[in-house]
């Protein structure tokens, strides 16, 4: 609601565009770049309601608004991933780059960014409470690209997708 007071002003400013960090529920309490839910707010944010009227009002003054969409990993508390750490014959499993084994050898930014579990290991590029997705799993890919026509549909005008370098590892 509080952006919303201030696009009189903002478009006084002559701003014709809004770019949002994530607002999607999420556990990390940092920018909301772990992910527990793609298809609602954040509630520090607000309510979709709210973010409906924040982006009708921007319209309404010729102001765009576009988020950024997580879709390189989740929170290790989405339900998704939290189902696959709990039962390792999950349907979400594949959802998420496991192995029976950890692969050795691997180093991103100085760190080894696999994750030892007793159901497994798994990557989690960004970290241990960020597992990455398995975007070679068409059902994973299916459920972001719904995911983005949700909020297309409400009426956002568009994306800049996370991590994208990242989107496979190999």
């Amino acid at each position: 609601r509080g952006l919303t007071q201030t696009l009189d002003t903002l478009q006084q400013l002559g701003i014709r565009g809004l770019w949002l960090m994530p607002v999607t529920r999420s556990a990390d309490g940092d920018h909301g770049y772990a992910t527990t839910d793609y298809r609602d707010i954040e509630p520090a944010y607000g309510t979709l309601a709210d973010f409906d009227e924040l982006l009708r009002q921007a319209h309404a003054r010729g102001i765009g608004v576009i988020m950024d969409y997580v879709v390189n990993h989740s929170a290790d508390r989405h339900p998704f991933f939290a189902q696959a750490l709990r039962d390792p014959k999950s349907p979400f499993r594949a959802w998420y780059e496991w192995r029976d084994a950890k692969p050795e050898g691997w180093d991103i930014w100085g760190k080894d960014p696999w994750f030892s579990t007793p159901a497994g290991s798994y990557l989690g590029t960004f970290g241990a409470d960020m597992p990455d997705f398995n975007l070679r799993h068409a059902p994973a890919v299916a459920y972001h690209q719904d995911s983005l026509r949700f909020w297309l549909n409400r009426g956002l005008d568009g994306f800049r997708l996370d991590a994208v370098p990242h989107l496979t590892e190999n």
